[in-house]
This record gives structure tokens, sequence and C-alpha cells, in this order.
């Protein structure tokens, strides 16, 4: 469905036109693509390939710092790509400094 490298990502067709990415709100959308940036990826046969086994994490500083994201749309878009599956939480961070939330495909 979706292809990335460090330099952009590649989405396919079918899911723009997804009963789940219709559902997402505007600020799901925009975080759906930073969440898919944000992902490890690898190179297989010569293609970048996201790396779904592993988890990744995008915090709320750098959403603000990088996107000017604040933490109430940061919270709004992360429920929504989180609601309509397109990620799944695999450790809640506890706020405290070097501990973040780890998030998979």
């Amino acid at each position: 469905m979706v292809s990335s490298s460090r330099y952009g990502t590649f989405v396919k067709e079918e899911m723009i036109h997804s009963k789940a990415y219709r559902a997402l709100n505007s600020i799901g959308k925009e975080m759906l693509i930073l969440f898919l940036l944000s992902q490890p990826v690898h190179k297989v046969n010569g293609k970048w390939v996201l790396n779904k086994e592993v988890g990744f994490s995008f915090t709320y500083s750098d959403a603000k710092k990088k996107h000017g994201i604040s933490q109430p749309r940061f919270t709004r878009g992360l429920d929504s790509v989180i609601d309509n599956g397109f990620f799944e939480l695999l450790y809640q961070g506890g706020g405290m400094e070097g501990d973040f939330s780890l998030y998979r495909m």
C-alpha cells in the first residue's frame, strides 16, 4: 500500500479511496503522511520498503519543531490515525524525557 524512503513516501491510489482514509479528519490525513515519513525503511531488491515489524516514534516535540503542529492538533490527528486502523500503539510513553510512544503500521 505504501513505500517510503528517507526522502519521501509513495501512497497508492487505493489508500486514498479507502473508507479508512476518507474517515480521517484533516489533521489525521496530515499526520498519516508525517507518520509514513517517520517509519523505518530498508532496501529489498533495490527498492525502499517499510519495515512494518519495527516500532517507530513520532513525538509531539518533533511535530511541533519540524511542522508547527500544536499539542491539541497532534492529539486529534494521532487519535484519528489510530482509530481508523492505520497504526497501532505499541507502547505508551510516559511523558518523561527520553520516554516516548512507539507505533507500528
